[in-house]
């Protein structure tokens, strides 16, 4: 279970509170405890709460919008044992189910879902026979603003045979605007799509702090989002075992629908973690991500590592998708290829993204028809020096088809691998569209493909091998290290108006002193090559962190220069010529900001 995170309340103006309080008042509280054995039963209070396996049904049977239900540990189902399976737990719009309670609590932050299990299963007969599961173990129909599902597990569902709408297994959203927020979704299963979650109805959903796991289906098998749906996923991790069947995609999440080319599902993934077993391999294309329809995908800040298919190990995008500040480590695409990346048609733009140690297996890296575009990435040790014999095999870092055009620009592409050596890594030659490179470190660059300001060196990594000797393995640093040769050498127009932040989340353009400017344009900061830009104060020596006044030491002489840098960063470098003002970044996110001050003032005192 994902950890439950407790947000500060807001500071409103005197109306704004009185309106708060007014409808905080108007809404009731409704509680539910299955151990509970004397009281009422009838919710009005946690001596009084509606007790066993049919709490949570009995609560949202008398529940308003406005109210919440307040759940105390225990598992729970939407009917009694050999009841219907065609009843789930049907969220009224503007409910919120709050689960994590140990009962006796009297504000809502008061809960930890985490030690407090509240279960909500759609096994009626909790395992014995004859085997009876609810279609949907929660149905969400067109729930409003504040309409929350939040602090459960949530299983065992099965949208099979019979079921009136045969997807999401254990939570059917459609339509409406509902959050679910810190869930694990696990053990699901539908006919045809979304084992464990179902988004469909042109429903706007937020998914937020959730483990999916061991669901089951042909497409989505732990989540499935179309039908003109909007969906957002934040801080959600993909996990575990999935028992797919042939012909599956999107064992993650599948977005768009498969039988109507005209669905303009939208999904965007932010902050999550991909990486899937299958011990029963049976190609499925897409393993973390398959879009099949024509909305926009957008994947911001998240990991793929490790997820292996025949096509597309990681990402299989027909579609208009942007990719910012991802890492891709160890995705297989065995046959198909694309084992990082998979694309038969659309518009991939792909930024400040790190992929090592992908198509071990397979043929290539990147597989695109469609066209693709790369900007500040960074791809090391891909690919591998021995064939592939069941898949043909000879690795390539790009694969790419149809007639672009295709880009790749202010990145670093460096001991990658293939069956014919590092000058023929990079591209497959044998297709009908080149990339053009700009601004690129490019292993092996004999000035082979189309481009300008390409050059070859090594390009000195913080640790390219990492702890473990092996280069291409979550242990790697592929920081830049002083005196790389991709320090202040890109374009900065080739990310201009687009992403501003390199893969760690700190602001691109910073200016290494000691580095030459051979990049464009000169005489200002220049962005760096690959996915990280170098923090001269932080990636290495940090002996100049909060020495702001560079006098070399750390005093209250330095107090004055460090508010004129937090209130006046233009005006800085003219009253302290020569001083860099991410002397004063003392947390290192590349600005300096208010959340510099609790380090510069621990400095300033002694503190680390």
């Amino acid at each position: 279970m994902t950890e439950f995170l407790q947000f500060p309340r807001l500071l409103l103006p005197c109306g704004l509170a009185l309106l708060a309080l007014s409808t905080d008042s108007a809404a009731d509280v409704i509680y539910v405890n299955a151990g509970q054995t004397t009281g009422a039963n009838n919710g009005a209070s946690w001596d009084d709460a509606f007790q066993g396996r049919l709490g949570v049904q009995n609560a949202l049977l008398s529940a308003a919008s406005g109210d919440e239900v307040w759940v105390a540990a225990g598992v729970y189902a939407p009917a009694p044992a050999n009841g219907s399976s065609a009843i789930a737990f049907e969220l009224p719009s503007g409910v919120a189910l709050l689960g994590g309670f140990a009962g006796g609590e009297t504000a809502a932050d008061q809960r930890d879902p985490s030690a407090n299990v509240c279960t909500l299963t759609g096994d009626l007969n909790s395992g014995a026979p004859p085997a009876r599961f609810s279609h949907q173990v929660v149905r969400i129909i067109n729930g409003g603003l504040g309409t929350q599902l939040d602090g459960f597990v949530i299983r065992d569902g099965r949208a099979i045979s019979g079921a009136a709408i045969p997807i999401g297994g254990c939570v059917l959203v459609s339509g409406g605007q509902p959050a679910i927020l810190n869930c694990t979704i696990s053990d699901g299963e539908a006919v045809l799509r979304g084992g464990g979650l179902g988004i469909i109805g042109g429903a706007n959903a937020l998914i937020q702090d959730c483990i999916f796991t061991r669901s089951k289906t042909n497409f989505g098998a732990n989540a499935y989002n179309a039908n003109n749906s909007f969906a957002t996923f934040r801080r959600c991790s993909f996990v575990g075992l999935s028992l797919i069947t042939g012909g599956s995609a999107g064992v993650g999440i599948y977005n768009g629908n498969h039988t109507a080319p005209g669905d303009f599902a939208t999904l965007t993934v932010e902050d999550c973690y991909f990486s899937l077993e299958e011990r029963q391999f049976t190609c499925p294309s897409g393993f973390a991500i398959h879009s099949a329809g024509q909305g926009q995908v957008t994947i911001r800040d998240s990991r793929f590592i490790n997820n292996k298919s025949c096509g597309a190990g990681a990402l299989h995008l027909d579609c208009s998708a942007l990719i910012d500040r991802c890492t891709f480590v160890g995705n297989e695409g065995r046959f198909d290829g694309g084992a990082a990346i998979f694309a038969f048609d659309g518009d991939i733009n792909v930024s400040n993204s790190l992929f090592a140690g992908n198509d071990r297996e397979g043929f290539a890296t990147i597989s695109v028809e469609g066209r693709l575009t790369m900007t500040n990435c960074t791809l090391v040790a891909n690919g591998n020096t021995i064939p592939n014999t069941a898949g043909g095999g000879f690795h390539r870092l790009f694969h790419l088809r149809g007639v672009g055009p295709h880009a790749i620009r202010n990145s670093i592409i460096w001991n990658n691998q293939s069956i014919d050596g590092l000058a023929n890594a990079i591209v497959f030659l044998g297709q009908s569209s080149i990339p053009t490179f700009e601004r690129s470190l490019i292993q092996a660059w004999t000035g082979q493909f189309p481009g300008s300001n390409n050059f070859a060196a090594p390009p000195l990594f913080r640790d390219e091998l990492g702890g473990d000797g092996l280069s291409g393995t979550l242990d790697d640093d592929l920081r830049l290290a002083a005196g790389s040769p991709a320090i202040d050498r890109g374009d900065n127009f080739f990310l201009l108006g687009g992403p501003d932040r390199d893969l760690n989340g700190g602001v691109r353009y910073h200016d290494d002193p000691a580095a030459a400017d051979l990049g464009a344009p000169l005489g200002g900061a220049i962005v760096d090559l690959g996915a990280y830009e170098r923090h001269p104060f932080c990636d290495g020596d940090t002996s100049g962190l909060g020495d702001v006044n560079c006098d070399s030491v750390i005093s209250v002489g330095d107090i004055a220069a460090f508010v004129l840098a937090l209130t006046d960063p233009l005006q800085y470098p003219i009253a302290i010529p020569g001083c860099s003002l991410l002397r004063a970044d003392l947390n290192c996110d590349g600005l300096v900001s208010v959340g510099d001050i609790g380090g510069f003032v621990a400095l300033l005192t002694g503190g680390a």
